[in-house]
Order: structure tokens, then C-alpha cells, then sequence
């Protein structure tokens, strides 16, 4: 049986659709836009584009699955369904963003310019209904016109202009790629360049990674906090390794390497280093201290099991309510209580280790975490090692997680700087 015309303008609307959002990191055709519920200079539609980022990273969209709902003329529906499919606790196999939460109308951070009303966002989606009407297998609405000349895409659609006074591509320049010339439209979001397409129906990639690309835990400020710590203070730096622990890392602890450049994919933070100009290699920031920074030896571990747990007994009553604490810290003393009902002492950690899985920590938890310095020790913390005799020690591992060697460092010179900025 011959493909109905329907099936050909999903086909073609979707793969689009996926090429773009999900491979080439652009935004869609602006002629494509809309079926999809995107509109890049509204908004809604920008955070409904990362929600679709969000369903597709949590496998919980595929092509074939978005072709049905065209299919059935359902897609707005699917959609929301799918968004509040999503789980809000933390852990959970696929788990809300803050776009998806946003079009639940819950408050969290978006970008100060995007333009959005409050409440729910569902009812405000750009759909273009007269497109998936002619998308549908059933017949469309009455009166509805299915606009097959602009989905094929055969007619010259141009670019829009990326940035205000920015100069448009030229006819002839590779951007333009054989179209008539000058880009059209209002400026989008920063940092984004859109897919476009020639004269002859041929996409155009004019691309920019997209500025805010859903794919990190965090919220899109702290994403951003994140990256210009790591740009100002470490990336052109030359620094000393420090507690790496793999084979070849192990033999690299001490040496000098220079800061070559830094992880770019949202939710990933590593840096580039080289040793004496060889092959760069990916390290933590908590890897990479600066020259001359101080370094001390740990404090023996006490080997009075009775007295380190009446200790930690007494720690523990200063916290007989978690709930109302920050993730972190709430996963700390959780952990010091199982092993001390147990009669066992908490095995040694990472200083400023989270305890549990980083996924199970609140965003601003998680950003703190991956800015957080260098051991002044020998990136262990052990509970035996602590003073028991100053209990504010103990209290500040709780909030922070840090060992008594990088406590005492701190404490000694209050001017030290925490993030290691010197």
C-alpha cells in the first residue's frame, strides 16, 4: 500500500525534529517549529524545546512513539502526559528538570529573559493544531487546511538573525548555503544559531550549541556558576595533581600540569590537563591545587572505638530532626547513625564527600560539591582522626563534609579562600 501523504509529513516532521533537538543540539526549521509545541522567541516554547531535551535524555520519547501521537491527533496530550509521568523524587529512574517542573507551574530558576506567565504552562503551548490535523490518519477538522507546501519545506525559508546589529549571512557565504540572502525575524536566546533551510529544501546548519541545553541536573544559573569558576580559576592555570588514585594517576600525584581546556556538555565539569605538553587527560577540580598551597598530614586515628562512639552519640543529638536539613548533611547523619545504632564507627569518606549518590542531592548541593577545593590532607576523612574534645570540628563536618587537616588549615588563617582562588 502506497504511504499516505500524512505518513510522509510525519516522517519528514519528526526525523527533523530528533535530528535537530537530540543530535545536532539546534533548535528546529522555524517552519517546524510549532508542530512541536517550540516557539524560540516565546518563552513557553523555549521551555517546552528542553522538555522534549528532558523526555528524550530520560528515554522516555523515540521517534516511533512520537509519530503514533501525531498519528493519532493526540501529540499536545502525549505530551503532557509524558511531562507528568516524570518522578519528583530523587533517585527515580527518570526524574523531572526544571523546564518540566516549570510547565507544571511549579517556581524554579529560568533565564531572567525568557518570558513566561505564572501557573501551569500546558494551555499556552504554541501548537500549530491545523498541521496535526493534516498529520493525523483520521480526516482533519472541519476547515482545518493542512499547510503541505511550507512542512515540505520546498519553499526558501531563511535564517533568523541570531543577535540584534548582528550583520545576516551573505547569498553566497557557506551559512547561507545557496539561498537568497538576508536573514529575517526577531533576535532568539543567546548563544543559539538556528537550523534553517536553502532554496532547494536542504537543512542548513548554521549551528551554535544551544545556550541552556536541558541534560544537566542543575538549575541553569548554577550551571553557568559552575563554568565560570571553573573558567576563571583553573582553565590557563598551571597546577599541581593531587589524590589521584588510579594506576597512572597515583604516579602523577605532585607533578605540575597546565589546564588545557574544560568539559563543555551540560552536567559535566572536568578539566583538561596536560603533564609537560603530552596528550591532554580529564581530571576533577578537586584534583588540581595551587603551587605552594599548604599541606598537612593527617591527625592519627584514635583507637578508642568506645570513647569515638559516645562522641558521635552526643553528634547525633544535636540533629534528632533531618528533614529539615540540606540533602547533604541530612545523608551525613544518616550515615554516622546506621553505623553508631550498629555499634560500629563510620567507615573513612572523601573529605566533602556527599555520602550518597550525587543524583539524590539537591541542585544547589550538587553545584557546591563540584566547587568545592583541593584536600589540604590526604583526601580522606575519618571520624577517628577528629578532636574530640572540640565538638564544633564534628558539627562543621556535618555541614561540610570537610576533613580536620583542611578544618585546621582553614580555621588556623580565616582569610584562606575555601575554593582554593588563591
Amino acid at each position: 500500500m502506497a504511504r499516505t501523504q500524512a505518513a510522509e509529513m510525519r516522517d519528514l516532521a519528526v526525523t527533523a525534529f530528533f535530528r535537530c533537538a537530540f543530535s545536532d543540539d539546534t533548535y528546529p526549521p522555524e517552519n517546524m517549529e510549532r508542530i512541536f509545541g517550540v516557539s524560540m522567541d516565546d518563552g513557553v516554547g523555549k521551555c517546552v524545546f528542553n522538555a522534549w531535551k528532558t523526555l528524550y535524555l530520560r528515554d522516555k520519547v523515540a521517534v516511533g512513539s512520537v509519530k503514533a501521537a501525531l498519528a493519532a491527533g493526540r501529540l499536545p496530550e502525549f505530551f503532557e502526559d509524558t511531562v507528568r509521568s516524570l518522578s519528583s523524587r530523587p533517585g527515580a529512574a527518570a526524574t523531572h528538570s526544571y523546564y518540566t517542573l516549570r510547565l507544571l507551574g511549579e517556581e524554579v530558576d529560568m533565564p531572567a529573559s525568557w518570558n513566561l506567565p505564572p501557573g501551569e504552562l500546558f494551555s499556552r503551548i504554541p501548537w500549530e493544531r491545523r498541521v496535526h490535523a493534516a498529520m493525523a490518519d483520521s480526516p482533519p477538522a472541519t476547515g482545518a487546511r493542512a499547510p503541505t507546501a511550507s512542512l515540505a519545506g520546498r519553499t526558501t525559508v531563511q535564517p533568523r538573525r541570531l543577535f540584534t546589529g548582528a550583520p545576516p549571512p551573505q547569498a553566497d557565504s557557506p551559512q547561507a548555503g545557496g539561498g537568497t540572502g538576508v536573514a529575517v525575524g526577531s533576535p532568539v536566546a543567546e548563544g543559539v544559531v538556528l537550523q534553517a533551510e536553502d532554496s532547494r529544501g536542504e537543512p542548513v546548519a548554521i549551528a551554535q550549541p544551544v545556550e541552556v541545553v536541558e541534560g544537566s541536573p542543575l538549575r541553569p544559573g548554577e550551571e553557568r556558576m559552575i563554568r565560570q569558576h571553573l573558567d576563571t580559576h583553573f582553565v590557563g592555570q598551571e597546577l599541581v595533581l593531587r589524590h589521584l588514585t588510579s594506576t597512572r594517576g597515583r604516579h602523577l600525584n605532585g607533578q605540575s600540569a597546565r589546564v588545557v581546556g574544560r568539559d563543555r556538555e551540560p552536567g559535566r565539569y572536568r578539566l583538561h590537563v596536560s603533564v609537560n605538553g603530552g596528550e591532554p587527560f580529564r581530571v576533577l577540580s578537586t584534583n588540581l591545587a595551587h603551587p605552594g598551597r599548604p599541606v598537612r598530614a593527617p591527625r592519627p586515628a584514635s583507637e578508642d572505638t568506645e570513647a569515638v562512639l559516645r562522641t558521635l552519640w552526643a553528634l547525633l543529638a544535636e540533629y534528632p530532626a533531618e528533614r529539615s536539613m540540606r540533602t547533604d548533611m541530612r545523608c551525613r547523619v544518616g550515615y554516622v547513625r546506621s553505623h553508631v545504632e550498629a555499634g560500629l564507627v563510620p567507615p573513612p569518606t572523601r573529605c566533602g564527600d556527599e555520602i550518597r549518590e550525587r543524583e539524590e542531592q539537591s541542585s544547589w548541593v550538587q553545584t557546591i560539591s563540584h566547587m568545592r577545593p583541593c584536600c589540604h590532607g590526604d583526601n580522606v576523612c575519618d571520624l577517628r582522626r577528629f578532636d574530640r574534645s572540640n565538638f564544633l570540628s564534628l558539627k562543621e563536618w556535618v555541614i561540610t563534609g570537610t576533613c580536620e587537616v583542611c578544618q585546621s588549615v582553614f580555621f588556623a588563617d580565616p582569610a584562606t579562600d575555601m575554593d582554593d582562588t588563591e
